[in-house]
Formats: C-alpha cells, sequence, structure tokens
C-alpha cells in the first residue's frame, strides 16, 4: 500500500487505488461536476476501465484515494507523466464529495501528494495543469510555492488550461503547515 509516512495533524489519507475503488471511481466522474483534465475521457466513467488499470503495470501513473480519518473515499489523486529519468510529473486532486469540500481536505490531500512526490518518488518539478477560470485552485497552488510556467504548450492552449510547476528546492523552503 502506497501511503505517505507521516500522516499526523492530517485529517485525510492517500493510499493507492484497489480494485474494490473502480465503481465509486467511475461513479465519481459519471456524476460529479468536479474532474481532472487527464481524467476527462468518458472511459474513465466506466468501472472496467479502472479494473484493466489496476491490472496494467504502467509505472509513470499513480493513482491514490484520497480518504476521510474515517477511512472513507471523498476522492482521488493522481500524479501521472510520471518521467523517472528526468524526475518530473504531472500532479492533479479532485475531491468528488460535494460534502467534503471547502473544508481544507483538498489543500491537506494535495500537501500529501506533493510529501510523495517529493519524498518516495524523489521527483525534482511536479507540474500541474489547471482550467484557466480556475482562479480559486490555481491561487491555492501559489500557497504551495507553483509558479506559472511563462511558455504553456500548445496542448495547455487549446485546452484553455495553466500550466504550473513546483520544484522540489522551492517546496522545501516552505514553512512546514504547507509541506
Amino acid at each position: 500500500m502506497i501511503t505517505v509516512q507521516d500522516h499526523s495533524g492530517f485529517s485525510v489519507r492517500l493510499r493507492k487505488v484497489l480494485p474494490a475503488d473502480a465503481d465509486i471511481l467511475s461513479h465519481w466522474l459519471r456524476t460529479s461536476s468536479e474532474t481532472l483534465p487527464t481524467l476527462a475521457h468518458t472511459s474513465f466513467q466506466i468501472s472496467s476501465t479502472w479494473r484493466n488499470i489496476f491490472l496494467s503495470d504502467r509505472s509513470d501513473q499513480i493513482y491514490l484515494i484520497v480518504l476521510k480519518e474515517s477511512h472513507r473515499p471523498i476522492g482521488l489523486s493522481v500524479i501521472y507523466r510520471v518521467d523517472r529519468q528526468s524526475r518530473t510529473a504531472f500532479g492533479g486532486l479532485a475531491i468528488f464529495e460535494q460534502a467534503e469540500r471547502k473544508l481544507g481536505r483538498g489543500f491537506e490531500a494535495k500537501r500529501l501528494q506533493l510529501r510523495y512526490a517529493f519524498g518516495d518518488l524523489n521527483l525534482g518539478i511536479v507540474y500541474s495543469r489547471v482550467k484557466s477560470s480556475n482562479e480559486s485552485i490555481i491561487r491555492g497552488l501559489k500557497k504551495f510555492g507553483y509558479q506559472t510556467q511563462f511558455q504553456p504548450t500548445r496542448e495547455a492552449l487549446a485546452a484553455e488550461h495553466t500550466i504550473l510547476s513546483l520544484e522540489r528546492g522551492m517546496w522545501a523552503k516552505l514553512p512546514e503547515d504547507l509541506r
């Protein structure tokens, strides 16, 4: 099981997605207005897609369920396009359970995701692709030290997304309550 080593003081946990999570994941992606750009394709709304993901051995994608202290799933953390040679990846996060939004759970899950990315995966840079209109998420990412990329990719421009990046050194300089 993938977990971040120190969860003390957090109201959420991250754990590796399991085959038993396929139904809830596909349900979230069928019914929620919240989504991750990387999961926008309709195939992710089907349970069998998730079961196939669990059977594959793709090391460039890591799916983690966001759990409340009660171990109830409330969201999904995705680390994708993992390039171990350049030590880079993209990180995405969504809290799908409506009642759990705006309570700081996404903020805590992002902190844990970054701890995992920089600590366990030893990444040097984590990128985030966000809808350009989602100003509150962009502001939240900037609290972690993310910076807007000055040369967005054609893919980002075409999809009206903003690419932000966070370097390990910038993250390490943040106050403890942001790491």
